[in-house]
């Protein structure tokens, strides 16, 4: 059964049966449904977690009146509206067009998460942040006011990315380097060597762009790579006589 299909079940039963109960136990339905809606975008078991520690905390403070008992509740919900699991509901809730919410509105409460569970709320919702902590909460916006069409990149897509960069402008160009053009592509590829996202995993295929096949160690992919480009640029000078 799915995330909040139970929550579905008994509200659609409640509503169903509603006009064959008695007095007493539609107004017992309608308190259950009540209920429910005090913990939007939560689940059967968390809302009995909440409830249980509620029930924790008011046992310390016997003998509180009715308005009493009700600001705890809804403080005690207000506090569970802002944990991670909670937060993770209403960010897909936000995304499929399900809440009331705005993206504003939430990110309120994930600006207040530390850093280990901002990082858990992003890996909850499939989202690789990355970064500081200003970049992980831009990244978490730009996803939630795109509809969840806007995500940051993954390691190996930030990589790729990083690749054609330093490629570009120089795909099916070798086989006409001048001596100029050769300094810049042996530049490019070592600041692709030098770039932590790119380094020796994904200079090969920095190369292979180029038409360039390397392997080996960082020192011996550099100098395969920089003798190609010689040999290509020795060879395109002499076909100019």
């Amino acid at each position: 059964m799915e995330v909040g299909s139970e929550r579905v079940f008994i509200e659609v039963l409640a509503a169903a049966l509603d006009p064959y109960l008695s007095a007493e136990a539609r107004k017992a339905g309608r308190s259950l449904r009540a209920l429910l809606d005090l913990f939007p975008g939560q689940s059967l078991p968390e809302i009995e977690k909440a409830v249980r520690s509620m029930q924790a905390v008011l046992a310390l403070f016997p003998g509180r009146s009715p308005a009493e008992v009700e600001k705890a509740v809804r403080s005690l919900q207000a506090g569970a509206q802002k944990d991670v699991p909670a937060l993770v509901a209403r960010a897909r809730a936000l995304v499929e067009g399900g809440a009331a919410e705005s993206a504003a509105d939430l990110m309120q409460a994930v600006f207040k998460l530390k850093g280990d569970e901002l990082k858990q709320l992003g890996t909850s919702l499939g989202l690789a942040l990355t970064g500081t902590k200003t970049k992980q909460l831009d990244d978490i916006r730009a996803w939630l006011e795109s509809g969840g069409t806007k995500r940051p990149l993954t390691a190996e897509e930030r990589a790729r990315q990083k690749v054609k960069e330093y490629a570009a402008g120089f795909e099916g160009r070798m086989g006409s380097l001048d001596a100029n053009t050769a300094d810049e592509v042996i530049r490019r590829a070592d600041a692709a060597l030098a770039d932590k996202e790119v380094g020796t995993k994904w200079f090969p295929a920095f190369a292979e762009l180029l038409g360039i096949a390397v392997s080996g160690t960082k020192a011996k992919m550099l100098k395969q790579f920089k003798d190609s480009v010689n040999r290509l640029t020795v060879s395109h000078a002499q076909s100019q006589f």
